[in-house]
Protein backbone atom coordinates (compact mmCIF):
# COMPACT_ATOMS: atom_id res chain seq x y z
CA UNK A 1 0.00 0.00 0.00
CA UNK A 2 1.67 3.40 -0.83
CA UNK A 3 2.14 5.80 1.51
CA UNK A 4 -0.11 8.24 3.06
CA UNK A 5 1.27 12.28 2.47
CA UNK A 6 0.68 14.60 5.65
CA UNK A 7 0.10 18.04 3.49
CA UNK A 8 -0.59 20.89 5.65
CA UNK A 9 -1.28 24.67 3.54
CA UNK A 10 -0.68 28.38 4.76
CA UNK A 11 -4.31 27.92 6.39
CA UNK A 12 -3.43 25.22 8.67
CA UNK A 13 -5.83 23.02 6.84
CA UNK A 14 -4.71 19.18 7.40
CA UNK A 15 -5.40 16.47 3.68
CA UNK A 16 -4.15 13.01 3.35
CA UNK A 17 -3.21 12.43 -0.25
CA UNK A 18 -6.16 15.13 -0.81
CA UNK A 19 -8.51 13.80 1.98
CA UNK A 20 -9.44 16.30 4.55
CA UNK A 21 -8.95 15.17 8.20
CA UNK A 22 -11.97 15.66 10.58
CA UNK A 23 -11.69 17.70 13.69
CA UNK A 24 -11.17 14.40 16.13
CA UNK A 25 -8.10 13.20 14.22
CA UNK A 26 -6.68 17.21 14.05
CA UNK A 27 -7.64 17.01 18.23
CA UNK A 28 -5.24 14.32 18.61
CA UNK A 29 -2.36 15.82 16.47
CA UNK A 30 -2.17 18.93 18.34
CA UNK A 31 1.43 19.80 17.51
CA UNK A 32 0.94 19.71 13.80
CA UNK A 33 1.43 23.69 13.23
CA UNK A 34 2.98 24.88 10.07
CA UNK A 35 5.62 22.37 9.07
CA UNK A 36 5.01 20.03 5.98
CA UNK A 37 7.23 17.65 7.22
CA UNK A 38 5.62 16.53 10.40
CA UNK A 39 3.90 12.98 10.12
CA UNK A 40 0.93 12.33 11.85
CA UNK A 41 1.09 8.37 13.24
CA UNK A 42 -2.48 8.26 13.49
CA UNK A 43 -2.94 8.50 9.47
CA UNK A 44 0.33 6.73 8.56
CA UNK A 45 1.85 9.47 7.03
CA UNK A 46 4.88 10.02 6.13
CA UNK A 47 7.25 12.18 4.29
CA UNK A 48 9.35 10.70 1.36
CA UNK A 49 12.89 11.26 0.89
CA UNK A 50 14.81 12.48 -2.37
CA UNK A 51 17.18 10.21 -4.24
CA UNK A 52 19.79 12.62 -3.10
CA UNK A 53 19.18 12.47 0.55
CA UNK A 54 18.15 15.60 1.31
CA UNK A 55 14.52 16.84 2.44
CA UNK A 56 12.93 20.51 1.46
CA UNK A 57 11.53 22.31 4.03
CA UNK A 58 8.22 25.00 3.54
CA UNK A 59 10.08 27.61 3.85
CA UNK A 60 12.52 26.67 1.29
CA UNK A 61 15.76 25.74 3.08
CA UNK A 62 17.04 22.17 2.15
CA UNK A 63 18.77 19.70 4.55
CA UNK A 64 21.63 17.48 3.31
CA UNK A 65 22.63 14.62 5.77
CA UNK A 66 26.71 13.60 5.26
CA UNK A 67 28.45 10.71 6.52
CA UNK A 68 30.73 11.11 8.89
CA UNK A 69 33.54 8.78 10.72
CA UNK A 70 33.56 8.07 14.43
CA UNK A 71 36.34 9.25 16.76
CA UNK A 72 35.78 5.86 18.74
CA UNK A 73 38.09 3.08 17.28
CA UNK A 74 36.15 0.72 15.69
CA UNK A 75 36.32 -2.96 16.71
CA UNK A 76 37.94 -5.10 13.69
CA UNK A 77 36.69 -8.87 15.17
CA UNK A 78 40.65 -9.45 15.88
CA UNK A 79 39.62 -11.72 18.50
CA UNK A 80 37.48 -14.39 16.90
CA UNK A 81 38.86 -17.46 15.83
CA UNK A 82 42.40 -19.26 16.43
CA UNK A 83 44.72 -16.34 17.77
CA UNK A 84 48.10 -15.84 17.49
CA UNK A 85 50.88 -13.58 18.74
CA UNK A 86 50.62 -10.65 21.39
CA UNK A 87 46.33 -11.29 21.18
CA UNK A 88 46.63 -14.67 22.59
CA UNK A 89 49.15 -14.08 25.01
CA UNK A 90 47.05 -11.47 26.28
CA UNK A 91 43.71 -13.87 26.57
CA UNK A 92 44.96 -16.55 27.70
CA UNK A 93 46.71 -14.59 30.56
CA UNK A 94 42.99 -13.03 31.30
CA UNK A 95 42.13 -16.61 31.83
CA UNK A 96 44.88 -17.51 33.70
CA UNK A 97 44.17 -14.59 36.26
CA UNK A 98 40.53 -15.24 36.63
CA UNK A 99 41.21 -19.18 37.26
CA UNK A 100 43.62 -18.00 40.45
CA UNK A 101 41.29 -15.73 41.75
CA UNK A 102 38.25 -19.00 42.01
CA UNK A 103 41.35 -20.89 43.76
CA UNK A 104 41.85 -18.26 45.92
CA UNK A 105 38.07 -17.24 46.96
CA UNK A 106 37.94 -21.75 47.60
CA UNK A 107 41.01 -21.72 49.87
CA UNK A 108 39.34 -18.31 51.52
CA UNK A 109 35.91 -20.32 52.30
CA UNK A 110 38.07 -23.19 53.24
CA UNK A 111 40.35 -21.08 55.91
CA UNK A 112 36.99 -19.88 57.30
CA UNK A 113 35.71 -23.28 57.95
CA UNK A 114 39.07 -24.06 60.10
CA UNK A 115 39.11 -20.92 61.93
CA UNK A 116 35.55 -22.06 63.05
CA UNK A 117 36.99 -25.20 64.31
CA UNK A 118 39.73 -23.80 65.94
CA UNK A 119 37.34 -21.07 67.43
CA UNK A 120 35.03 -24.12 68.54
CA UNK A 121 37.99 -26.01 70.15
CA UNK A 122 39.04 -23.01 72.34
CA UNK A 123 35.94 -22.28 73.64
CA UNK A 124 35.49 -25.82 74.22
CA UNK A 125 38.26 -26.36 75.99
CA UNK A 126 40.30 -23.13 76.90
CA UNK A 127 37.55 -20.94 77.60
CA UNK A 128 34.82 -21.71 80.63
CA UNK A 129 31.29 -21.52 80.07
CA UNK A 130 30.73 -18.89 82.34
CA UNK A 131 32.52 -16.65 79.92
CA UNK A 132 35.16 -16.18 82.74
CA UNK A 133 38.60 -16.80 81.02
CA UNK A 134 41.64 -19.13 81.90
CA UNK A 135 45.00 -19.34 80.24
CA UNK A 136 44.38 -18.39 76.57
CA UNK A 137 48.13 -19.63 75.55
CA UNK A 138 47.03 -23.34 76.32
CA UNK A 139 46.97 -25.18 73.28
CA UNK A 140 45.18 -28.88 72.98
CA UNK A 141 46.59 -31.17 70.86
CA UNK A 142 43.30 -31.15 68.86
CA UNK A 143 44.18 -27.53 67.72
CA UNK A 144 47.62 -28.61 65.94
CA UNK A 145 46.20 -30.65 63.25
CA UNK A 146 43.72 -27.82 62.39
CA UNK A 147 46.75 -25.23 62.86
CA UNK A 148 48.76 -27.19 59.75
CA UNK A 149 45.66 -27.24 57.64
CA UNK A 150 45.28 -23.61 58.37
CA UNK A 151 48.86 -23.23 57.35
CA UNK A 152 48.80 -25.15 54.33
CA UNK A 153 45.78 -22.81 53.06
CA UNK A 154 47.38 -19.78 53.50
CA UNK A 155 50.72 -21.36 52.22
CA UNK A 156 48.41 -22.02 48.46
CA UNK A 157 46.89 -18.52 49.00
CA UNK A 158 50.87 -17.29 48.86
CA UNK A 159 51.72 -19.01 45.65
CA UNK A 160 48.35 -17.89 44.24
CA UNK A 161 49.62 -14.13 44.84
CA UNK A 162 52.75 -15.06 43.06
CA UNK A 163 51.60 -16.53 39.99
CA UNK A 164 49.40 -13.44 39.77
CA UNK A 165 52.91 -10.95 39.75
CA UNK A 166 54.19 -13.72 37.24
CA UNK A 167 51.10 -13.14 35.11
CA UNK A 168 51.67 -9.37 35.29
CA UNK A 169 55.43 -9.62 34.45
CA UNK A 170 54.15 -11.48 30.91
CA UNK A 171 51.39 -8.79 29.70
CA UNK A 172 54.68 -6.24 30.99
CA UNK A 173 56.68 -8.53 28.26
CA UNK A 174 53.52 -7.86 25.78
CA UNK A 175 53.65 -4.53 26.71
CA UNK A 176 57.24 -3.84 25.85
CA UNK A 177 57.02 -5.66 22.44
CA UNK A 178 53.89 -3.44 21.70
CA UNK A 179 56.29 -0.11 22.32
CA UNK A 180 59.30 -1.93 20.53
CA UNK A 181 56.63 -2.12 17.08
CA UNK A 182 55.28 1.16 18.04
CA UNK A 183 51.56 0.02 18.94
CA UNK A 184 51.53 0.17 22.42
CA UNK A 185 48.22 2.76 21.97
CA UNK A 186 46.46 0.02 20.14
CA UNK A 187 43.11 -1.21 20.61
CA UNK A 188 43.66 -5.30 21.44
CA UNK A 189 40.05 -6.56 21.57
CA UNK A 190 37.27 -4.39 22.38
CA UNK A 191 38.07 -0.83 23.89
CA UNK A 192 41.44 -1.89 26.24
CA UNK A 193 45.33 -1.33 25.56
CA UNK A 194 48.42 -3.18 26.64
CA UNK A 195 48.38 -0.45 29.01
CA UNK A 196 44.89 -1.11 30.87
CA UNK A 197 45.54 -4.26 31.35
CA UNK A 198 48.90 -3.76 33.22
CA UNK A 199 46.96 -1.40 34.82
CA UNK A 200 43.90 -3.70 36.03
CA UNK A 201 46.51 -6.14 37.24
CA UNK A 202 48.22 -3.32 39.43
CA UNK A 203 45.17 -2.98 41.11
CA UNK A 204 44.71 -6.62 41.48
CA UNK A 205 48.00 -7.58 42.79
CA UNK A 206 48.08 -4.72 45.27
CA UNK A 207 44.39 -5.55 46.62
CA UNK A 208 45.82 -9.61 46.83
CA UNK A 209 49.26 -9.05 48.44
CA UNK A 210 47.88 -6.83 51.29
CA UNK A 211 45.27 -9.35 51.97
CA UNK A 212 47.74 -12.42 52.38
CA UNK A 213 49.97 -10.27 55.17
CA UNK A 214 46.38 -9.96 56.65
CA UNK A 215 45.89 -14.03 56.24
CA UNK A 216 49.28 -14.39 57.65
CA UNK A 217 49.07 -12.77 60.69
CA UNK A 218 45.47 -14.51 61.29
CA UNK A 219 47.20 -18.14 60.90
CA UNK A 220 49.66 -17.38 63.02
CA UNK A 221 48.04 -16.20 66.22
CA UNK A 222 44.26 -17.12 65.89
CA UNK A 223 45.18 -20.45 67.96
CA UNK A 224 46.69 -18.32 70.71
CA UNK A 225 43.45 -16.00 70.58
CA UNK A 226 42.82 -15.02 74.03
CA UNK A 227 39.46 -14.42 74.87
CA UNK A 228 36.04 -15.07 72.25
CA UNK A 229 36.34 -11.63 71.08
CA UNK A 230 39.43 -11.91 69.35
CA UNK A 231 38.51 -15.06 67.71
CA UNK A 232 35.48 -13.96 66.72
CA UNK A 233 37.55 -10.77 65.07
CA UNK A 234 40.42 -12.87 63.21
CA UNK A 235 37.08 -14.93 62.35
CA UNK A 236 35.41 -12.14 61.31
CA UNK A 237 38.96 -10.24 59.22
CA UNK A 238 39.78 -14.20 57.62
CA UNK A 239 36.03 -14.30 55.87
CA UNK A 240 35.90 -10.60 55.06
CA UNK A 241 38.65 -9.68 53.23
CA UNK A 242 38.96 -6.38 54.31
CA UNK A 243 41.78 -5.38 51.70
CA UNK A 244 39.93 -7.12 48.64
CA UNK A 245 38.16 -4.19 47.95
CA UNK A 246 34.30 -4.52 45.88
CA UNK A 247 36.32 -3.32 42.71
CA UNK A 248 38.04 -6.26 42.48
CA UNK A 249 34.84 -8.14 40.90
CA UNK A 250 34.26 -5.56 38.42
CA UNK A 251 38.03 -5.44 37.10
CA UNK A 252 38.06 -9.04 36.93
CA UNK A 253 34.77 -9.22 35.55
CA UNK A 254 35.90 -6.17 32.72
CA UNK A 255 39.20 -8.57 32.03
CA UNK A 256 37.62 -11.65 30.99
CA UNK A 257 34.79 -9.48 29.34
CA UNK A 258 37.35 -7.29 27.37
CA UNK A 259 39.22 -10.38 26.46
CA UNK A 260 35.72 -12.27 24.83
CA UNK A 261 35.53 -14.96 27.49
CA UNK A 262 32.23 -13.80 28.82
Amino acid sequence: MGAAILDIDKGDNFTVSGVPLDGKCRSRCPNLKGYSDYICSNTMAEVTKSSDKSRNRSDGQEITFSPVKSPVPQYDGRHQGNLTGMLRKVKDTAADVHNQIFKWKKLNTEGSNIISEIANTKIEKVFNVAGEETDGNLLPASLEPLCDKLTSVYNNMEKIVGKLQQLRAALCGVQALSRHKGGEEDILFHTWNIQDFVNTMDQLIEMYLSELKLKKSIAENVAHAESRQIMMFYSAAWIHQPYVEDSAQMLMESLITETGHK
